[in-house]
């Protein structure tokens, strides 16, 4: 790669895309939504 083709690349978009990134979102939206449900006193903490 040269330096000038650096500020054009991208990852998560175009042709480099992850397949199972959509499956991956939806799997860890069900995951929060059952820990909540079973913690529901759960905070976060930074």
């Amino acid at each position: 790669m040269s330096t000038s083709t650096l500020g054009r690349f991208v990852l998560g978009r175009g042709p480099h895309v992850c397949p199972g990134a959509p499956s991956a979102r939806r799997d860890v939206g069900i995951a929060v939504s059952y820990w909540l449900e079973r913690f529901p006193d759960a905070r976060l903490v930074l």
